[in-house]
């Protein structure tokens, strides 16, 4: 009796463990808490920033053009140069007396050509009497043209000899900075050894830079349906630490096609360089910014997604829904976008907590109101860059 009681006693607490069990893994299901932005009016300035390198507009590797010994190097490695400067100096005894052998067969060659051109003279008086013999005429007239190729042949030799003479003097070819000697005073060298040093110009100043394809498709399509001109951006440069450069430059290069391994264009900018800031090798930033502000409706870039479907925004609808709604964009504008079509002013976008929902759920929203306080400021777009007039050189 006792044995039976206990053991009802028991199943009636394992039940009502079991119970207690099942009321505690009934849990109301959270509601996921995002941040949202809302679509609104405001201007465009787009600026886009790509990173770029500095390249020397002209870079020459200087090579001894004739072999000797170098007797001179007249220049500081690393200082400015000017064009015409006397760098390098080789040996020139040697190419100073071929001058002189070359100018003395000239000379001799002009004497047989002016006694040939006597003996023609005379042949040719006397073959118009007939009292010479036309054979003599003849041969009078072979010392002759046989002189003249002499005399163009030494004076050949001569030109040649000048010409290496004077390329025992090796001078800068432009203005621009003069890298490390590979060579002391006194080696041996010639056409076949290292070249002797490197000259670059540093003014102005080639920027490359790789622009995606995908920007370049938006940016041609904004310019055949009208949307910018072709010279709409400014070519600005940013240094490394953020500081702007104090000189506005231009797009000089697009390459002619896309780079089928990076999937993106070269394009090329040219800076003035006065002050010889920029040098070749440099990393810097390219900023591309519209000259001027466009009305438009604006989204966080952060709220943008891209899929197969294209660009596409998680909207949260007046009954708190997530839905995803396909957009169209346009301009870029730092943190903003253009919206094109898709969304209207006030439409709420998800630009927070995008991983945890998924469209048909229902939120609840925290608005970021920095955005559209921004926007209300007139603070979407970018300050324009003030650029100091150039230095007068």
């Amino acid at each position: 009796m006792r044995t039976a009681l206990i053991s009802g006693l028991t199943a009636v607490a394992v039940l009502g463990l079991l119970v207690a069990g099942c009321k505690q893994k009934v849990v109301k299901q959270t509601v996921p808490a995002v941040t949202v932005a809302l679509a609104a009016n405001g201007d465009v300035q787009p600026t886009d920033e790509y990173i770029g390198q500095a390249k020397a507009y002209d870079e020459v590797d200087l090579i001894a053009r004739v072999q000797g010994y170098l007797t001179k190097r007249n220049f500081i490695e690393g200082q400015m140069v000017k064009q015409g400067d006397l760098l390098f100096e080789i040996e020139k005894d040697e190419y100073k007396a071929k001058v002189e052998s070359a100018r003395g067969a000239l000379l001799k060659a002009q004497a047989n050509q002016k006694n040939a051109q006597i003996e023609y003279d005379r042949q040719a008086t006397l073959l118009r009497q007939n009292a010479t013999a036309q054979r003599n005429y003849d041969d009078a007239l072979y010392n002759k043209m046989s002189a003249d190729a002499d005399v163009i042949n030494c004076q050949g030799q001569l030109d040649l000899a000048n010409l290496n003479l004077s390329y025992t003097d090796i001078r800068s070819p432009f203005d621009g900075r003069v890298g490390l000697a590979t060579y002391s005073v006194g080696n041996l060298v010639g056409p076949s050894s290292q070249k002797l040093a490197s000259v670059v110009r540093l003014e102005p100043m080639r920027i490359e830079f790789n622009v995606s394809e995908l920007d370049v498709l938006h940016h041609r399509q904004r310019m055949l349906k009208g949307m910018v001109p072709p010279d709409f951006f400014r070519v600005l440069l940013k240094y490394q630490d953020g500081r702007y450069y104090d000189h506005e430059g231009k797009l000089s290069f697009t390459d002619n096609k896309i780079n089928t391994a990076t999937g993106t264009l070269l394009v090329e900018a040219v800076f003035p360089n006065p002050d010889h800031f920029i040098t070749p090798g440099m990393y810097v930033k390219i900023v591309l910014q519209g000259k001027d502000k466009i009305p438009a409706l604006l989204i966080p870039r952060s709220a943008v997604q891209e899929s197969q479907i294209g660009e596409y925004v998680l909207q949260v609808t007046k009954d708190m829904k997530v839905r995803l709604q396909p957009i169209k964009t346009g301009l870029r504008n730092g943190a903003s976008v253009q919206v094109v079509s898709g969304l209207q002013p006030g439409d709420m976008v998800i630009t927070v907590g995008l991983q945890k929902v998924r469209p048909g759920m229902t939120v609840t929203v925290t608005e970021d109101k920095t955005f559209t306080t921004s926007l209300e400021a007139g603070n979407a777009a970018p300050a324009p860059v003030t650029i100091p007039a150039a230095k007068k050189k």
